[in-house]
């Protein structure tokens, strides 16, 4: 009598398998209004069982926030023209006023964009590290 029972491997690797997505949670989702209701949408509209769900609902979630920088970075060039057609006119109360609420705005899309890069920086840190080598020890 043997103990040894037979392994088969599939070593080959479809094309499908290679380039399989991973979801990954971006902390910039939480700073936008409509974060909430757009999860609130995508699990309600989907159906399955968790699996499925969570899957339709990280693909919906990636494709909203892909929507989202798109037009966010048209709102960011908008107010940046309006800001320097307002610095370029006589100084009212009025112009002054919308001066204020522009740079608000700008230092708010910003913000958000700082948070999004912040992330990036920091799993790239952890993925590839410092690179301490061996000859930058010695």
């Amino acid at each position: 009598m043997s103990d040894h029972c037979p392994l088969f491997l599939n070593t080959r690797i479809l094309n499908e398998e290679r380039r399989k997505w991973h979801f990954k949670f971006e902390a910039a989702w939480l700073v936008e209004d409509s974060c909430e209701l757009e999860v609130r949408r995508l699990w309600n509209n989907a159906t399955g069982l968790i699996p499925e769900l969570l899957r339709t609902a990280s693909i919906g979630l990636d494709s909203w926030f892909r929507k989202l920088r798109a037009a966010r970075k048209i709102t960011t060039t908008e107010l940046r023209k309006r800001l320097e057609t307002l610095m370029e006119m006589a100084p009212t109360d009025e112009t002054l006023a919308e001066i204020v609420d522009i740079k608000l705005a700008l230092n708010l899309e910003n913000g958000k964009t700082e948070l999004y890069w912040e992330q990036r920086a920091r799993v790239n840190w952890l993925k590839h590290g410092d690179k301490n080598s061996a000859f930058f020890h010695s």
